[in-house]
């Protein structure tokens, strides 16, 4: 804007030059030297006027461009923040399941099931049994929540869940029980959708004999 008024005051002192130049020469002359000058003044003010309209919207689009980079990096660090929780919920769980008082708890469970004992039988677990399912439901909850990576999970504990919820599914599914352990119900449905590389993948494949006793085995020698 000061280039604009700048050049103005130029002009007009131009114009006010030529028209006292040729005023002695006749009122045309200065007519024409009048108009020619008040063109030129329009054009270079139009000319401003586009050149700063230009500079200004270039600015606008690397502001937004700023502004677009800007929140693709936020989003990104989000992003790695989320996956370095989820990692380090993950390594908890995996530390707490591999505890000393849970893989007792683990090869009793196992050492029950492969003994065939009443509980099992009945579906009901028995208080040795439920710290394995506690554990699987809390993992449950964290995957549904987005806490957990659920390809990580359903790689860590896929055996586990789909043997617990053969044996237990029908007790742990039954109404008193849906609202505390609805969510390992929700994590098996998720896993049994989801294609997996692991011995027991499936509830159909939990039910086969040898898999269910190499699985036991693994567990009771833990």
């Amino acid at each position: 804007m000061i280039q604009i008024m700048l050049l103005n005051i130029f002009l007009l002192e131009g114009l006010h030059v030529i028209e006292r130049m040729f005023l002695e020469n006749g009122i045309t002359l200065a007519t024409w030297a009048l108009v020619i000058v008040t063109a030129l003044l329009v054009i270079v003010t139009f000319l401003l006027v586009v050149d700063s309209f230009r500079k200004s919207r270039e600015q606008r689009i690397r502001w937004t461009r700023e502004d677009e980079e800007r929140d693709k990096d936020k989003t990104e660090e989000r992003e790695r923040w989320k996956r370095e929780d989820q990692f380090h919920r993950l390594q908890s769980l995996d530390l707490r399941f591999n505890s000393p008082g849970m893989i007792a708890a683990r090869k009793r469970m196992a050492n029950e099931l492969r003994e065939m004992k009443l509980s099992q039988i009945l579906g009901k677990p028995t208080p040795e049994i439920w710290p394995v399912i506690a554990i699987l439901n809390e993992v449950a909850q964290l995957c549904k929540e987005g806490l957990v990576d659920f390809a990580e999970a359903d790689f860590a504990y896929r055996e586990h869940v789909m043997i617990i919820w053969l044996k237990y599914g029908s007790f742990l599914s039954e109404q008193l029980r849906i609202g505390q352990f609805g969510t390992l119900g929700w994590l098996k449905d998720e896993m049994s959708r989801t294609t997996s590389a692991a011995a027991i993948d499936s509830e159909l494949t939990a039910a086969v004999p040898f898999v269910q006793d190499d699985f036991l085995e693994r567990e009771a020698n833990l």
